[in-house]
């Protein structure tokens, strides 16, 4: 096994959560062609020494996109499934999210937007617009 690339791929992995899918395309982007069998070597080696782990990238991954982003459970399980992730740990992901938490912020999001239309239609707030229907 390549022990520069093997440490490269450990530095990457360490500094932020990934994906296999990540590390595949980190090693497109590398100077020095990566053979499959290399490939395949290091990433069995990321994922026996937990550098990897798909379920728990899926759960991080679903948490941070709802809290940092605001995304819904559809878009969050469309970006999963773009990263190859499987549905079991799709299913996971979108499982350890507090409903609570998730609810609050969709509520928000649906105020934000019902005062933004009411404003492009000439009312002064959601409430009033809702008032005149």
């Amino acid at each position: 096994m390549n022990v520069e690339l093997q440490k490269k791929a450990e530095r990457f992995c360490a500094y932020q959560e990934r994906c296999k899918q990540d590390v595949l395309r980190k090693f497109a982007t590398l100077r020095t062609p990566v053979t499959e069998k290399e490939k395949e070597e290091i990433l069995e080696y990321l994922e026996e020494e937990k550098f990897i782990d798909e379920n728990r990238f899926a759960q991080l991954y679903a948490v941070s996109k709802l809290r940092q982003k605001q995304w819904g459970k559809y878009k969050i399980k469309a970006h999963l499934r773009a990263k190859n992730i499987s549905e079991e740990n799709i299913k996971d992901a979108l499982d350890t999210i507090d409903e609570e938490e998730y609810e609050t912020i969709r509520q928000k999001l649906i105020q934000t937007k019902g005062e933004q239309v009411a404003r492009a239609h000439g009312f002064s707030t959601y409430e009033t617009s809702m008032t005149n229907v």
